[in-house]
């Protein structure tokens, strides 16, 4: 009976002290990393058609915004360390604002209001720009960029 207490006592004891806390920063960069590089990977696999093609345009970038979702659901599973955790939840509502931008730009060039598209996309600029600043100060290099939609146009071709 001592046994089991003593076995029970202890694993309460190491759950308390290292079970929730998070990874170590080197390890929480490594996943992030390979998490973004993943993500990255398959966005560049990803029929892009030119600039120029507006017709195309949206389903390209609706497919963007599937893979950064998918991309940032992974990075939200990855348990920073427990005094970055603060530092991390910023990022990644960071990535996630600069994520719905996308997805608002896809939208919008569906609907054909290219106008509303470029506003998603300056917006969205910006705040990758910020997102970046913090990946690149916490370590974090393959999560730089890695959240950016292709560029889009906000003007048709001219009709010759």
């Amino acid at each position: 009976m001592r046994r089991v207490l003593v076995g029970a006592a202890l694993l309460v004891l190491l759950a308390a002290c290292g079970g929730s806390s998070g990874l170590s920063k080197a390890d929480y960069v490594r996943q992030a990393n390979a998490v973004c590089r993943d993500g990255a990977k398959q966005i560049a696999a990803l029929q892009i058609p030119d600039p120029d093609d507006v017709a195309g345009l949206p389903t390209a970038a609706a497919r963007v915004v599937a893979v950064q979702r998918r991309t940032l659901d992974q990075l939200r599973a990855i348990h920073p360390p427990k005094g970055d955790k603060a530092e991390i939840a910023k990022w990644i509502a960071l990535v996630d604002q600069t994520v719905d931008q996308a997805e608002v730009s896809a939208s919008s060039q569906r609907d054909g209001d290219l106008k509303r598209a470029a506003t998603a996309n300056v917006n969205g600029a910006a705040l990758d720009v910020r997102a970046d600043e913090l990946a690149r100060g916490y370590g974090s290099r393959m999560c730089v960029q890695a959240a950016t939609a292709p560029t889009t146009t906000t003007t048709t071709k001219p009709r010759t």
